[in-house]
C-alpha cells in the first residue's frame, strides 16, 4: 500500500457518503446493505482485494459474511441491515470506546457481536467486526492480555461522517496493510511483550556436548606446546617472536592485545626466574662450604 491508495480510498468513502445522503437512509434489508454498502466501503474504501474477500464462508454448518485475508483469514465481518444501528452517548467515540457502551442498549448490536465473536473463536481468526453499512465496530477476538473480548474495547465509527473525520484512524487499523500490521492490538491496549528470539545454540544438534580430538589435532597441540615452551625459556628470541607474530596494535582486537601481555608477562618472570642470584650453600660449623657439599 502507497499513498495513492490511501488518497484513492479517501475518495471512494467521501463518493459513498455522497450518494448515502442523496439517498436518504432505508430500511435496506442485509442482502442490499451488503450491495451498496459493505462492499463498497471493503473494497472501494479500505482497498482489500477482491482475491481476498470471500464472502459466505462456511465452518461447522456457520457461515461468516466476510472473511477477510488469504491464504489466512485475518478478519471476519459480520453484515446487519441498515436498520440495525447503535447511539454513541454524547461526547464519546468515534475511535477507542468500549465495546460495552456501544452494546448495552442495542440487543441487535450485542447479539451481532458475540455471533462473530463465536465465529472468530471457532476459526482462530484474530479480529471481528460488525457493520451496517454506516457505522462499524470492530474489536480483538483473540486477546494476549488475559482481557475477555467482550470487556475490552473497540474501535467505534458511528456514521459514515465519522469515518471520514477520522480517515486516517479508519484506514490505519482496518485497511489491508494495518491489519496485517496487527496495528488494531496496538490502538485498542493490546500490545504483546515481545519474547527474546531462540538462541542460535538451541538449533545445534547434541549442544552443548564434546567433540574428540583427532590424531591430528593431538599432534599440533603437542608441537605447539613445545615450540611456546622453548620460545619461554630462550628470552633472545622474544623480540623476533614477538615481531613475526602480532600486528601494529591499531589492527588488534582486545582479545589479541590481553594475549600478547599475557606473553610479556610470561617472558619477563622467565628471565627474571633464570637470572636469579644463586644462593651459596651454608658451612656447617667448623667445615668450610666445599667439605660441606661432600658430607
Amino acid at each position: 500500500m502507497n499513498g495513492t491508495e490511501f488518497e484513492a480510498g479517501k475518495a471512494r468513502l467521501e463518493a459513498l457518503l455522497a450518494w448515502w445522503i442523496e439517498e436518504g437512509q432505508q430500511s435496506r434489508n442485509e442482502a442490499t446493505t451488503r450491495l451498496h454498502l459493505i462492499d463498497e466501503l471493503i473494497v472501494g474504501v479500505l482497498k482489500w482485494p477482491k482475491e481476498q474477500v470471500l464472502a459466505e464462508e462456511s465452518h461447522g454448518g456457520t457461515y461468516a459474511d466476510y472473511s477477510l485475508g488469504k491464504p489466512a483469514t485475518r478478519l471476519i465481518l459480520e453484515a446487519k441491515r441498515e436498520g440495525t444501528y447503535f447511539e454513541l452517548p454524547v461526547g464519546v467515540g468515534p475511535g477507542s470506546v468500549a465495546l460495552a457502551t456501544v452494546t448495552e442498549d442495542a440487543p441487535a448490536i450485542n447479539d451481532a457481536v458475540r455471533q462473530v465473536l463465536g465465529y472468530c473463536q471457532e476459526r482462530g481468526v484474530p479480529l471481528a467486526a460488525v457493520s451496517n453499512g454506516h457505522q462499524l465496530v470492530a474489536f480483538i477476538a483473540s486477546r494476549q492480555d488475559g482481557v475477555a473480548p467482550l470487556t475490552g474495547r473497540a474501535l467505534v465509527f458511528d456514521s459514515l461522517e465519522a469515518m471520514r473525520e477520522k480517515f486516517q484512524l479508519l484506514w490505519d487499523n482496518l485497511s489491508i496493510a494495518g491489519v496485517e500490521a496487527l496495528a488494531l492490538h496496538t490502538t485498542l491496549g493490546d500490545v504483546r511483550t515481545a519474547t527474546p528470539p531462540e538462541k542460535l545454540a538451541a538449533r545445534i544438534p547434541d549442544y552443548p556436548g564434546y567433540w574428540r580430538r583427532n590424531r591430528i589435532q593431538t599432534e599440533l597441540s603437542t608441537l605447539g606446546d613445545l615450540v611456546l615452551q622453548d620460545i619461554v625459556m630462550a628470552p633472545e628470541l622474544e623480540r623476533e617472536f614477538l615481531a613475526r607474530c602480532y600486528s601494529v596494535s591499531g589492527t588488534l582486537s582486545e582479545y589479541a592485545l590481553v594475549s600478547k601481555e599475557t606473553w610479556r608477562l610470561a617472558i619477563a618472570r622467565s628471565t627474571a626466574w633464570r637470572r636469579r642470584p644463586k644462593r651459596r650453600p651454608r658451612a656447617r660449623e667448623g667445615k668450610s662450604p666445599e667439605t660441606s657439599r661432600l658430607t
